[in-house]
């Protein structure tokens, strides 16, 4: 027995196929996109990262740093995560003590103000995947003081951490 098979149903089949198939490739896209711009949960902020701390404009007291940080929760706050900050100098890490950020998992940022002295700023900082960058931003002027670049680490990857005591204020 012969079958005949209509050449316009063919073709409308295979066109079927085609819209179905680009379909799922574009929800697929599209969730995987939106999952790693913007959207980050506190969870993925926790533990260390390490990079840089360069100075911007005319601070001559400012000086480049390698830095690392790590974020641990905050108890009883699920939408903030501290900061441990740490230099390296000469192969150690040295405390620059802790700051509270709140976290905007929406917007994949983090923001947290603070005042020591005379010295008032904003950080902020973008989290996409295993990257973070963030800016320090000189209040009251407004003017940007640092730029931070940092990826995620092990602990194996960077000095020995200094004690919490240290990070006390």
């Amino acid at each position: 027995m012969r079958v005949t098979i209509n050449r316009s149903l063919l073709i409308v089949a295979a066109c079927v196929s085609i819209v179905a198939f680009s379909a799922c490739r574009a929800t697929s896209t599209t969730r995987t996109t939106s999952e790693s711009a913007g959207q980050t949960t506190r969870s993925a902020i926790l533990g260390t990262w390490t990079g840089t701390s360069t100075c911007v404009g005319n601070r001559p007291a400012c000086k480049n740093e390698t830095v690392v940080y790590r974020f641990v929760p905050v108890d009883g706050h699920p939408d903030q995560v501290r900061l441990l900050a740490d230099k390296i100098i000469e192969g150690k890490r040295v405390s620059m003590g802790a700051l509270v950020f709140d976290v905007d998992e929406q917007g994949g940022t983090l923001r947290g103000e603070f005042q020591r002295g005379q010295t008032h700023g904003l950080w902020s900082f973008t989290v996409a995947g295993d990257t973070m960058n963030g800016t320090l931003v000189v209040l009251p002027e407004g003017t940007v003081g640092r730029d931070v670049k940092v990826r995620r680490a092990t602990d194996d990857e960077v000095p020995a951490a200094p004690p919490m005591s240290d990070y006390d204020e």
